[in-house]
């Protein structure tokens, strides 16, 4: 239930005072993740207040320090997975209904896996010195010399179609990916052609889901301005797609960096792990959207970035990344941003569409 930090200068609000204006909850968390949070507690409370008869055990679980290393999960999971271990479904963070600016639903999104993430430390050596005397081959050097070798071997890794995605993009995207010039027929005949393969770089979301990504979210060198360093470091969130290990990419990313110097240490990894999307979830889903008369598709996709869902999913809990609460394109940009802020009828709207969902897989 933590969130990421924010600074109240860049904000029209304080950023923890959950203020509403003009319709819209602001507050550092309205959408990641104490929105979803307040929206499962109150569920669970209405059920409750209604003694509502359950034929399965309903659990809330709340931890802490997801965008820490998942500490809290990781802990709940080592120390007491029993009181979990039987859980059918897991309904965490990750997508959620779009809608348009005007309040119209468009679809609902349902996370049914992520890309691994491989969080990477270089570093890199070279001779100390005074700051007055350059050195050609410092550490410096050699770390922006690397940030370039690494931001051109991004963009020429790639794309690959993960089984089952072809469908998603088509839904989620629409014309979108069929006005791409180069495309031709479907995804897969079109990523063979060279000119769909640019059209397509310029739409960020669309190849992120489709390639191992890098970002270069870091460098260090020395703490005084004078000083030549003995080593500089930099900092890379890799996303890698299902079926890539690790030994391979960093193989791949030590020969495009061609340093002697470097030395690689992993931070952070897990494999992707995927759930199925042809389960009652969705079939509940679906019936709930129906009977509230959202007449809007139900699309299974891949979370390019990640959460606590592939450690649940270890545990073989099938784990959908889903918040009841709708949202449009502008509002989501928030998310980790400034003034952070999700309407208030979408909170209302996220209950009653979980309540419902809850009632559906309970029967």
């Amino acid at each position: 239930m933590d969130v990421v930090p924010a600074d109240p200068k860049y904000w029209r609000v304080n950023p923890f005072a959950a203020e509403i204006q003009d319709g819209m909850l602001y507050g550092r968390g309205a959408i990641d993740i104490k929105g979803k949070g307040i929206v499962d507690l109150m569920t669970l409370i209405r059920l409750k207040r209604a003694k509502t008869p359950l034929k399965r055990d309903l659990i809330f679980l709340a931890v802490a320090d997801e965008e820490v290393n998942s500490i809290g999960s990781r802990t709940m999971i080592a120390q007491h997975p029993e009181l979990i271990r039987q859980a059918e479904y897991l309904i965490d963070e990750g997508e959620t209904i779009r809608e348009t600016p005007d309040g119209k639903p468009l679809h609902a999104m349902v996370g049914i896996g992520e890309k691994s993430p491989l969080w990477l430390t270089l570093t890199f050596k070279g001779q100390p010195g005074h700051g007055s005397i350059p050195i050609a081959d410092s550490a410096v050097n050699r770390a922006l010399n690397a940030a370039a070798r690494i931001l051109a071997y991004s963009r020429e890794i790639p794309f690959t179609l993960v089984p089952g995605l072809e469908e998603s993009l088509r839904n989620q995207y629409g014309e979108d990916v069929t006005r791409l010039p180069g495309y031709s027929r479907d995804m897969r005949t079109s990523l063979q052609n060279p000119q769909f393969l640019k059209a397509l770089a310029t739409k960020p979301g669309l190849d992120a889901l489709m390639r191992n990504t890098i970002s270069i979210t870091g460098m260090s060198g020395s703490d005084k301005i004078n000083i030549i360093p003995n080593e500089a470091t930099l900092r890379l969130d890799c996303r890698l797609i299902p079926g890539i290990s690790k030994e391979a990419f960093l193989t791949d990313l030590r020969a495009a960096v061609a340093d002697p110097t470097m030395q690689v240490q992993i931070d952070e990894y897990y494999d992707a792990r995927y759930s199925p999307a042809d389960t009652g979830f969705f079939t509940a889903l679906k019936q709930v959207f129906t009977r509230r008369g959202m007449a809007i598709p139900v699309i299974p996709t891949i979370f390019t970035s990640s959460t606590d869902a592939s450690l649940y999913r270890a545990l073989g809990i099938h784990v959908y990344g889903f918040e009841s609460t709708p949202i449009d394109e502008q509002v989501a940009t928030t998310a980790h941003g400034n003034d952070e802020r999700i309407r208030v009828q979408s909170i209302e709207t996220g209950l009653e569409v979980l309540h419902d969902l809850i009632l559906e897989l309970n029967k």
